[in-house]
């Protein structure tokens, strides 16, 4: 399966931040959206950054509370892995695994159109297993015994 597919059932498109927005705009806006990540973009809208949770955490290990008063820029994740639509689900899915990070905008024609996550991948192979399972069982259940 490949991630346009995917996407087909989603509701919303990405949601990103200006790169220079504070940390806390940043929190609230990943508190109200129920997201993880963020897309990064810089005043001409172009891609600059992802900034996650794990970001986030990472900032207050280092700033304490102080860190919601700095810039998302000094936070972000500045080197961005992207796929596109027609890539497959298991390929991107060992990529997230190897280089371990769990968010990856989706870009189609140098626009980001959709962000997947690890959870996404995830819940999509599962569905794909169980479909399999119930194929070969119904199978075995239809073949008379050797």
């Amino acid at each position: 399966m490949d991630i346009a597919s995917l996407l087909k059932k989603r509701k919303r498109g990405a949601i990103g931040i200006s790169n220079e927005a504070t940390v806390e705009e940043c929190v609230s806006l990943l508190a109200g959206e129920n997201l993880g990540a963020l897309i990064v973009y810089d005043a001409h809208g172009k891609i600059v950054g992802i900034l996650s949770e794990r970001d986030i955490v990472q900032g207050l290990a280092k700033w304490g509370g102080l860190v919601l008063n700095r810039c998302v820029a000094e936070l972000m994740t500045s080197k961005v892995i992207t796929c596109k639509p027609k890539e497959n689900l298991k390929d991107l899915m060992s990529v997230m695994i190897n280089r371990e990070f769990r968010h990856l905008p989706v870009v189609e024609d140098g626009k980001v159109i959709n962000v997947i996550s690890m959870r996404d991948l995830v819940r999509e192979r599962i569905a794909e297993m169980e479909l399999e399972n119930n194929v070969l069982r119904d199978l075995a259940l239809t073949r008379p015994p050797i």
